[in-house]
């Protein structure tokens, strides 16, 4: 994966430079709730037994925690440059090596989704903001 296919990706869910000026300030609003995002996150996987699964044991999900929050600040910061697609390439290598079913990557997207609705919904930015995320992922 390269600059390219993420400029492609960009181009054909509508992102663009204008759209990263708004996610500088989501970051504002979210870094303060980023403990609460992977307890949510974690903790709506955690209570299905298959989702479990997937997990080794406790220290492994207090890991992958810290990383989601990583992953959180690089989507909302930037830059969206070949560092940002080699990263994104590389999460999504480690999902596929430990056999992590496709549908958790899309229902945690739901999760995340819904904990930034849930509680952002009077930010005067909300609504351009919510989508701007989910075309970089």
């Amino acid at each position: 994966m390269n600059l390219g296919f993420l400029r492609e990706i960009q181009g054909f869910v509508g992102f663009t430079d204008e759209d990263a000026r708004p996610l500088r300030r989501l970051l504002e609003w979210l870094e303060p709730r980023l403990d609460g995002l992977t307890e949510a996150f974690y903790g709506a996987l955690l209570r299905h037994p298959d989702a479990r699964q997937v997990f080794k044991d406790e220290a492994q999900v207090e890991r992958l925690k810290e990383s989601l929050k990583r992953w959180a600040v690089k989507v909302c910061s930037g830059p969206y440059d070949e560092d940002y697609v080699q990263l994104r390439a590389r999460i999504g290598r480690i999902h596929l090596q430990i056999g992590l079913p496709q549908r958790y990557m899309l229902t945690g997207m739901c999760i995340i989704r819904q904990f930034l609705s849930d509680r952002n919904t009077t930010h005067p930015l909300f609504y351009p903001i919510i989508r701007i995320p989910f075309q970089l992922i």
